[in-house]
């Protein structure tokens, strides 16, 4: 059951510009259990919200939940996203999280594999083999009509992610970098996920900041 958002939009617009509507619990009247989007996204609230009371409160309720779901979410793609993309499970990664939550976890992949191997002394065509592999399933993915509209609509995002991967690496070995201080590495952004305080870092050329799509 969802309540259609069309007239509180002018209200919601500002936590979360595409909501569609909210979503009702079916086993328990007057409880909020999370927001769908207009492209048909379903983001479920870590603890129910109650639909009641005054308007300010309830707009404030469902910021906070959006915005823990989402925390939620980005916590657990660096825990189990970073590992299905080392050991290949593509399909897995694409289907199990938002398509924002699925660009972040990307990241945070790209960034943990690369400083490893400039940090251990490794080769960077080890980076490079393992992009194309993960860009080559997302890529035949496209076409895999066992997928939903919605989980092959978030294709093209990972895909877009994967190229720049791909890009940076490939002027990386141009450059012959070897190190986490040559300046072909500093200029580019990085992610990392802080668990002890929930937060995503973005870091680039020595200057780090808390970074976030929507409320992460």
């Amino acid at each position: 059951h969802t309540i259609e958002a069309d007239s509180m939009k002018h209200l919601l617009i500002p936590l979360f510009d595409n909501i569609r509507g909210l979503i009702l619990d079916p086993y328990s009247a007057g409880q909020l259990i999370g927001v769908h989007s207009e492209e048909g996204e379903q983001l479920y609230f870590p603890a129910p919200i109650q639909a009641s009371g005054a308007i300010e409160r309830l707009l404030g309720d469902i910021l906070s939940g959006m915005r823990n779901a989402l925390i939620h979410a980005a916590d657990k793609v660096a825990r189990e996203g970073i590992i299905q993309l080392q050991t290949g499970e593509v399909e897995a990664f694409a289907k199990g999280y938002h398509t924002q939550i699925g660009v972040l976890g990307m990241q945070f992949w790209w960034t943990d594999m690369c400083r490893r191997i400039l940090t251990e002394g490794g080769e960077m065509s080890f980076a490079a083999s393992a992009i194309q592999t993960v860009g080559t399933k997302l890529r035949q993915l496209l076409f895999d009509f066992k997928l939903s509209s919605l989980e092959r609509n978030q294709i093209p995002a990972l895909l877009v992610m994967y190229g720049s991967q791909r890009d940076n690496v490939s002027e990386m070995m141009h450059a012959k970098v070897r190190e986490t201080s040559e300046f072909e590495w500093q200029r580019l952004q990085r992610f990392t996920w802080h668990p002890e305080d929930k937060t995503a870092i973005s870091e680039i050329a020595g200057y780090t900041s808390p970074s976030g799509y929507e409320f992460v």
